[in-house]
């Protein structure tokens, strides 16, 4: 699973597309978010909600 903030500016968007890329390229196409003006964590409601209900629907299907 990769979540990014499209803001972030401690770890550049650009990397999470490469890492992104590259794990399609394994055939291991990951769980994705990307979150348009957040940055290096998530403040808006909104998107934290999302990420933990897309976090939790990530754990329940590898974990069991």
């Amino acid at each position: 699973m990769l979540v990014h903030g499209k803001d972030d500016k401690q770890v550049r968007f650009e990397h999470a597309e490469v890492m992104r890329a590259a794990l399609q390229k394994a055939g291991r196409d990951p769980e994705w978010m990307a979150v348009p003006d957040e940055g290096h964590g998530f403040f808006a409601t909104r998107n934290v909600t999302a990420f933990y209900q897309k976090l939790e629907a990530f754990l329940a299907k590898h974990l069991k």
